[in-house]
């Protein structure tokens, strides 16, 4: 985007772009939005296929297509529970289920050879198995991480899930939106 070739208001335009990208908060529908809305607030006609702003909003149309979905591996045993977490999953945009299985080896097996983001992992396999499996995964898989959920946590053995490498706990009487939330923050390396 060449100065020169725009105007003043698109250079105004430019420079609180230019902020409003540095803030990390500022989630790029906003920004895509508010590129659109200076177009048309600048009062001057776009000309067909171009104008600086259209082409800093046709960038940002292409970085949300080419943007990684966080793949969730399931491990868990009620199917309509996985189907659940699986529609949940894929009803968000950064998030998409890889696989789902019931059993607890295979679920190890699988996030080793897919390489999935967050391997979610039901706490009915009991705690001593859980604790095993998540220190297989830090062993074998460093770069996944995992998040256990049950119909209960306990204190004690919420602490004893993070110590052996659990990085997000759920209830599954959380709602759906706290449960995407804390997929998506694991996801995301919080």
């Amino acid at each position: 985007c060449g100065v020169s070739s725009t105007s003043a208001s698109d250079r105004r335009a430019l420079a609180l772009l230019a902020r409003l990208v540095a803030l990390s908060s500022f989630r790029h529908e906003n920004l895509r939005a508010l590129t659109r809305l200076a177009d048309y607030s600048s009062g001057a006609a776009v000309p067909a296929g171009g104008g600086c702003l259209r082409r800093v909003a046709g960038a940002m149309d292409h970085c949300d297509q080419t943007r990684k979905k966080y793949r969730i591996g399931l491990c868990e045993t009620q199917p309509a529970t996985a189907e659940g977490v699986r529609s949940l999953a894929e009803s968000m945009e950064e998030l998409e289920c890889a696989w789902s299985v019931p059993q607890l080896g295979v679920a190890l097996q699988l996030a080793r050879q897919t390489g999935v983001d967050v391997l979610v992992l039901d706490k009915h396999f009991g705690r001593q198995l859980v604790i095993r499996a998540l220190e297989d995964l830090r062993h074998h898989c460093p770069s996944t991480a995992a998040v256990v959920w049950g119909a209960s946590l306990t204190e004690s053995e919420a602490l004893r899930f993070l110590h052996a490498g659990a990085r997000g706990l759920l209830r599954k009487t959380a709602s759906l939106e706290s449960i995407g939330q804390c997929l998506l923050e694991v996801a995301r390396g919080a």
